[in-house]
C-alpha cells in the first residue's frame, strides 16, 4: 500500500467524520437557534480543529521521501484534484440554488446558512478528493 494511498484513506475517514457531523449536528440545531448559542458555534470550532490536527498528524505521520514517489503517484493527485475540485465546485452551486430556493417565498435567507456552506464544503472538499484518490489507486492495480 502506498503512502498516496494511506493518506487517501485518513484523509477521506476524517473528513468524512467530520462533513456528516456538520450535516447531522446543524440538521438537529437548526439554522435559526444556531446561531443564537455560543456553545453551538464552539462545538463546530472544537470538531474543526480536531480535523484540522488530526490531518496535520496524517500528514506528518506519513512523510513522503523522493524515493516513494512515482508518476503514478503524481497522475492520481492531478486527477483527483481536478475531479474534486469539478464535483466540489458543483456541490457549492446546488446547495446554493437549493437554500435560494427553499427561502424564496421567505426572502431572507439566515445568516447561518453561509457557515454551514463554508465548513462543509471545507469538510466536502477534503473528503470528495480522498475518495477520488482512493478511487483512481484501486483503478490502476
Amino acid at each position: 500500500m502506498s503512502i498516496g494511498y494511506k493518506r487517501a484513506l485518513g484523509t477521506s475517514s476524517i473528513f468524512g467524520v467530520l462533513f456528516i457531523f456538520l450535516i447531522m449536528y446543524f440538521g438537529l440545531v437548526g439554522p435559526v437557534d444556531f446561531l443564537e448559542s455560543t456553545f453551538n458555534k464552539m462545538i463546530f470550532v472544537v470538531f474543526m480543529v480536531a480535523a484540522a490536527i488530526s490531518f496535520a498528524l496524517l500528514i506528518v505521520l506519513t512523510k513522503r521521501n523522493k524515493d516513494t514517489l512515482d508518476e503514478r503517484d503524481d497522475l492520481v493527485e492531478k486527477k483527483s484534484l481536478y475531479s474534486g475540485l469539478f464535483i466540489t465546485i458543483i456541490y457549492v452551486f446546488v446547495l446554493c440554488i437549493s437554500i435560494t430556493f427553499s427561502f424564496k417565498s421567505v426572502g431572507v435567507i439566515d445568516v447561518s446558512w453561509m457557515y454551514f456552506v463554508a465548513l462543509s464544503t471545507y469538510a466536502f472538499g477534503f473528503f470528495i478528493t480522498g475518495i477520488l484518490k482512493i478511487f483512481y489507486y484501486r483503478k490502476l492495480n
